[in-house]
């Protein structure tokens, strides 16, 4: 017998399959051995990626090797490799990349670790009586489960209408099929309320938790006791989609529309685009769950494509808050320079005195977005990433928010030596400080990825709030995933349209998202809660449908301008980055790659460019008498700088990258793909040390 094999390593040069003879009994795909490669002859561990018959061997080839061992206990299922092999055609990504997201990727010894689910008390409650809404989706779901068909059903439910007990139900079913269930969050770190709820249904011996955060032993035992079947639920974040669970009979994305499902290291997968594939081979169910759905889903729902189960009411009937717009503008025509109006201001003030907690949130952590000189309008900027540094006034110190780099606080100016320095913008802890200043005798606390850096620090601050050991929790958009007080009467959404200010498309949905979970945060208890909206933008139709939780109406205007500009789900996005130390050699591969992209398509794809410069190459930007911008070199060379040029944010130091945006049709994609590689491949013979790196339908973008 013959195999097919993907060697582990990196290397570009090594992107293929190897053919071995394989003498072992009990091969299967997926199996990993240790192979004889290169000319020495080195050990090297790799994956069976096919099986083949002696007939389709050349045996006029060099010769073929043997394989020395087969390890079926560090494989993964043929399963997983089919999906793998999926991704790498789907993401232009490298095999082994693919393959090693479904392996143990942590070797050694195993030892005894603590119990994962010790942290969480598994308390909760049996809801004894679903709505009818609940039990019209529920019976949709059985169905399915019960025919064992695959089937993507889009749970579009507002928030509290008990999306959380389907998915138990739904995990309760599925597992007296003997099949097992993948449940998947966007931040693991704030889902203890939705983990009590499955131990306290399901029992600690079912349940697996996976993330990040597990240190490499833990990493381990839990892979082994999920491929063993000791475990048969796994809930986790993105990466849990490649649990190596076997028989999935649901996959269930919680807040589907949220962008961290999106890997933005290499392969760039989308966890949604994995969970239907594996669904779909599995003949699995798979959920995604949403009281605001992307644009995406909700479009592939209407064509068919999924099954939309809507729930319009929330479980204990409680009607939806009520939304109060503030136009900033008018506040500051009144003379009110806070970043409070008037009417947040009050409100604070009856929720306080009727007892109720208050949730404020904004867009951004620290104190204030940026520090710059009045005098000369100079920005203190990261010498290393020069993007603005923001200040933390816990710190007292300048942060930068891509690398994390530290700096003293800067009171004069070193461009001008003045001392007239200004801090702009607000943050979290701009929000305290107001707080505590207009409201001194109420307790509040920061929820931010500055003040609570670990697990423990998030789950301690949660609970303390649970505990009413605190009036008003401030923070990001961190604060309005997924989480549930019955107590709290009121939010604050402090700048409402800071996504419409992004030159991102998705912009306005965002926008909507953020304002319908922020306000899903209130009244989650009996009593109606309240919600005050600023927004300098109320006009805007986000604003108006995320105050009214129409997503309908949000739905159908914005549908209609994706259409209108042609843009995702109604064409594809890719991104194509060509990386390498040699800046002419860099700029010469990315004038070639573009003329071969245009020659090899009939209409106009590239819809943006961009070029980004190592720091360390820069000493200074300077404007000449026409104020055109150059940049200087270390080489003394002076070259005009377009929009598309920059310095690099959180970049190598030693690194050019020089990024093609196209907009094409997925019946494109397949020739862009190949013109690519072709590319790649001469750029690799060539040994031009440039690395080419593609990210299909990118969720940040930079240019539009």
């Amino acid at each position: 017998m013959y195999v097919s094999v993907v060697i582990k390593n990196k290397s570009a040069n090594v992107d293929r399959f190897f053919t071995y003879k394989c003498d072992f009994e009990r091969v299967k795909i997926g199996c990993k051995v240790i192979v004889p490669f290169g000319k020495n002859d080195l050990e090297k561990e790799g994956f069976i990626a096919g099986i083949l018959q002696e007939m389709e061997v050349d045996q006029n080839d060099l010769i073929v090797k043997s394989v020395i061992s087969v390890n079926e206990k560090e494989g993964i299922t043929e399963e997983a490799m089919d999906v793998a092999l999926w991704m790498r055609e789907r993401y232009f990504a490298k095999y082994i990349d693919c393959i090693s997201l479904f392996a143990n990727s942590h070797s050694g010894k195993m030892r005894k670790n603590r119990d994962l689910l010790d942290d969480y008390s598994g308390a909760g409650s049996d809801i004894q009586r679903l709505t009818f809404e609940q039990e019209m989706a529920l019976d949709e779901i059985k169905k399915s489960i019960e025919k064992n068909e695959h089937r993507v059903f889009l749970l579009d439910g507002v928030t509290g209408s008990g999306k959380t007990e389907i998915y138990l139900r739904t995990v309760e079913k599925t597992l007296e099929k003997n099949k097992t269930a993948i449940v998947m969050v966007p931040e693991i770190t704030l889902t203890k309320q939705l983990i009590d709820r499955f131990i306290y249904k399901l029992g600690k011996e079912k349940i697996a938790v996976i993330h990040s955060k597990l240190t490499k032993s833990e990493q381990r035992e839990q892979w082994y006791d999920i491929k063993s079947g000791k475990k048969s639920v796994v809930i986790g974040a993105r990466s849990a989609c490649f649990a190596p669970l076997k028989n999935i009979g649901v996959i269930i994305l919680d807040e589907e529309h949220d962008m961290s499902y999106k890997s933005q290291m290499t392969p760039k997968f989308h966890a949604r685009d994995v969970a239907i594939r594996r669904g779909n081979i599995n003949d699995g169910i798979v959920m995604l769950g949403s009281a605001t759905p992307s644009v995406e889903s909700m479009i592939k729902a209407h064509a068919g494509d999924y099954k939309r189960l809507v729930i319009k009411n929330r479980y204990n009937f409680v009607e939806l808050p009520e939304v109060s717009v503030v136009d900033m503008r008018e506040e500051l025509k009144k003379g009110n320079t806070s970043i409070f109006s008037r009417k947040l201001y009050d409100e604070i003030n009856r929720a306080i005195d009727s007892d109720k907690q208050v949730m404020l949130t904004i867009n951004k952590k620290g104190y204030s977005t940026f520090v710059s000189c009045r005098n000369c309008g100079h920005v203190i900027k990261c010498q290393k990433c020069n993007v603005p540094m923001a200040y933390s006034k816990r710190e007292d110190r300048l942060r930068c928010t891509y690398c994390g780099r530290v700096h003293h606080k800067v009171r004069v100016c070193p461009k001008c030596g003045s001392n007239y320095i200004k801090h702009f913008g607000a943050g979290t802890e701009t929000v305290k400080e107001q707080v505590d200043k207009l409201f001194p005798n109420v307790k509040t606390r920061i929820l931010d990825v500055d003040h609570a850096k670990r697990i423990g620090d998030i789950r301690e601050i949660i609970e303390a709030f649970e505990r009413k050991e605190f009036d008003i929790l401030i923070g990001t958009q961190i604060i309005m995933k997924g989480l549930d007080f019955a107590n709290v009467g009121l939010v604050g959404i402090i700048a409402a349209d800071t996504w419409l200010n992004s030159l991102d498309y998705r912009g306005r949905e965002r926008c909507f998202q953020n304002i319908v979970h922020s306000s899903g945060r209130a009244g989650r208890g009996y009593d109606r809660g309240k919600v005050v909206l600023q927004t300098y933008q109320p006009e805007d139709f986000a604003i108006v449908t995320g105050a009214r939780q129409d997503g309908e109406m949000f739905f159908e205007k914005e549908s209609q301008m994706r259409k209108t500009f042609d843009y995702p789900p109604y064409s594809v996005l890719c991104e194509i980055a060509l990386i390498g130390k040699n800046a002419k050699t860099v700029k010469s591969a990315w004038r070639k790659l573009e003329k071969l992209i245009s020659e090899n398509t009939d209409e106009r794809i590239i819809i943006g460019k961009k070029y980004l410069i190592p720091y360390k190459k820069t000493e200074k930007m300077i404007k000449n008498e026409s104020d055109n911008s150059f940049l200087e070199t270390e080489l003394g060379e002076r070259k005009e700088i377009d929009d598309d040029t920059q310095q690099s944010p959180k970049y190598g130091d030693d690194k050019h990258k020089a990024i093609t945006l196209l907009k094409l049709h997925e019946d494109s994609l397949c020739n862009i793909f190949e013109t690519v590689k072709k590319f790649r491949d001469e750029m690799r013979e060539r040994r031009e040390g440039i690395s080419v790196v593609v990210d299909v339908d990118p969720i940040k973008l930079w240019r539009i």
